[in-house]
């Protein structure tokens, strides 16, 4: 398809419109996060206590948890949707997935974190480039909003088939998940019992996803894969760990940046590892980006 102006300008509204209201969804969940914390606590009061014992704003902030958690969900529905909207677009008048350092001039990261909020390719060195995932539950919503479906993996499978990697560096975990994926490649394990297998082994897998399409095609096209996430005990651990219980000082996106630097130091030794089998090509939540970026320096 030809490239045309007036389609960049097209998509860049929608992804500015998406960029805004993602703003807003953030911040409306962090004060959600802040009332339920407090009430939690107020709920923790020592039992028989009067509600004339009980801070005033803990009570006051269980009426306004109700108003923001009813704003936040509005948002979210009009987030998913600009999502959809947003991916549309690109599917009709550009490509998926898009490199980062494009041609077209699109901004396609996000203010402050720069997180892309497209399936992205970024070269992180001369051996190993990164396919960000946005969003593991784009094919559940695009389904969910009757919209064109958007299957995350036939997005992955264009990501492959383009650049066709040494080694397809996979955010599964690298014992049970390097397991699965060996079983099925080797022919040890069902096609059905493999994506059964993966849906359990990893978070942003769901019963939508079928990664064995990728291994598949890895396997049909002499492609090395390998789980190169966290074993799967120290994985349990780092969740466990009292910084990230409920009720600590950390809000939800900080926990999930601190565990984000114990993965993607780990990663980075996987990939370390495994870039001395040839090129890599690493499929990775694009939330990682700034941590595995800063332990790729």
């Amino acid at each position: 398809m030809e490239f045309n102006i007036q389609w960049r300008d097209m998509v860049q509204a929608d992804i500015d419109e998406f960029k805004e209201l993602k703003e807003q969804v953030i911040r409306s969940a962090e004060e959600c996060y802040r009332y339920r914390i407090d009430i939690e606590n107020y709920r923790d009061s020592p039992q028989g206590k009067s509600d004339s014992e009980v801070p005033q704003y803990m009570i006051n902030n269980l009426e306004q948890l109700k108003k923001e958690r009813i704003n936040y969900d509005i948002l979210y529905e009009t987030f998913e949707v600009n999502e959809l909207k947003m991916l549309l677009a690109f599917i009709k008048y550009l490509e998926l997935p898009f490199p980062i350092d494009n041609e077209y001039g699109l901004d396609i990261i996000t203010a402050g974190e720069k997180v892309p909020i497209v399936f992205s390719y970024e070269n992180l060195n001369e051996n190993i480039t990164c396919l960000w995932d946005t969003n593991y539950k784009i094919t559940k919503v695009s389904r969910g909003y009757d919209a064109e479906n958007i299957d995350r993996m036939d997005i992955f499978l264009k990501g492959i088939d383009k650049l066709r990697p040494d080694v397809l560096a996979l955010e599964l975990t690298s014992d049970d998940g390097q397991r699965i994926v060996d079983g099925y490649m080797s022919g040890d394990i069902s096609e059905e019992d493999a994506r059964i297998g993966l849906f359990w082994d990893h978070a942003s897998v769901g019963p939508y996803d079928d990664y064995t399409r990728i291994l598949y095609f890895a396997k049909e096209n002499g492609i090395t894969v390998k789980a190169v996430d966290m074993v799967t005990k120290d994985y349990k651990r780092t969740f466990n760990l009292s910084t990230f219980q409920q009720g600590s000082d950390l809000t939800e996106y900080e926990k999930q940046n601190e565990i984000s630097k114990v993965k993607t130091r780990f990663i980075k030794g996987q990939l370390d590892e495994i870039v001395t089998y040839g090129d890599v090509l690493l499929i990775i939540g694009a939330g990682h980006r700034p941590n595995l970026l800063g332990s790729m320096g």
